[in-house]
């Protein structure tokens, strides 16, 4: 199935009920898997790693934030934060 209508009803272009938190599920373990990976990442390196956009990794990062299994290293205002696998 094609990645990017993964989840997409084909006869009216709907979203399946209960995918879209699956998909949220994956992208935050995806984040996790990369920060375990390499260590300390910013927003656009984890873009980057992951193929998502920009808005999917710090809505996923700001859960993974409040669920504290990731910590930022510095500010929310700093050009230089970046993310860390909690422990």
């Amino acid at each position: 199935m094609n990645p990017k209508i993964e989840g997409i009803d084909n006869v009216d272009q709907k979203p399946i009920p209960g995918t879209r938190r699956i998909s949220a599920k994956l992208g935050e373990q995806h984040i996790k898997d990369r920060l375990i990976e390499y260590g300390e990442l910013s927003t656009q390196q984890l873009q980057d790693l992951t193929g998502m956009n920009v808005n999917q990794v710090r809505n996923r990062i700001r859960n993974l934030i409040d669920m504290g299994e990731v910590l930022p290293t510095s500010s929310a205002s700093s050009r230089n934060r970046r993310y860390k696998i909690t422990g």
